[in-house]
């Protein structure tokens, strides 16, 4: 798996997922709502689940974007779970909440447009690309 980042921002960072040989385009999408986490974020948790849920400063949340489903693509949640751990390692987690989706999408350069749009970012504006960060 290669992965490069495309796009970094104050709140947002979208990574590209190149699985070799196999031909699909991929996203992880890496989303710091600046809010504490709720139950809502969990929907699926068991009552007793809940029972024990403690929110935390902050939650992010990461989606998996591809066109194929992870059998397709010889990947495992847990590879990519791990993959996100590791960018979020600079994150001060005893003080945040994280989760991922995984989400099929027949044009995934379209739903990432649209979330750079409803961000407020166009990616045709490449002035903003010639900096770190696209903030």
């Amino acid at each position: 798996m290669i992965i490069s980042r495309e796009f970094n921002s104050n709140s947002l960072e979208i990574w590209k997922v190149e699985v070799p040989n196999i031909s699909s385009i991929n996203y992880l999408v890496i989303a710091d709502q600046k809010r504490p986490s709720t139950l809502e974020d969990y929907p699926w948790f068991s009552e007793a689940d809940k029972e024990f849920f403690e929110p935390r400063e902050n939650f992010i949340k990461i989606q998996f974007i591809s066109e194929k489903d992870l059998e397709s693509l010889n990947l495992s949640h847990s590879e990519i779970s791990n993959v996100a751990e590791n960018l979020l390692g600079h994150v001060a987690q005893g003080y945040c909440n994280w989760n991922i989706d995984f989400l099929i999408k027949n044009n995934a350069e379209d739903y990432i447009n649209e979330l750079l749009e409803n961000h407020g970012f166009n990616r045709d504006n490449t002035s903003k690309f010639k900096y770190l960060s696209q903030d």
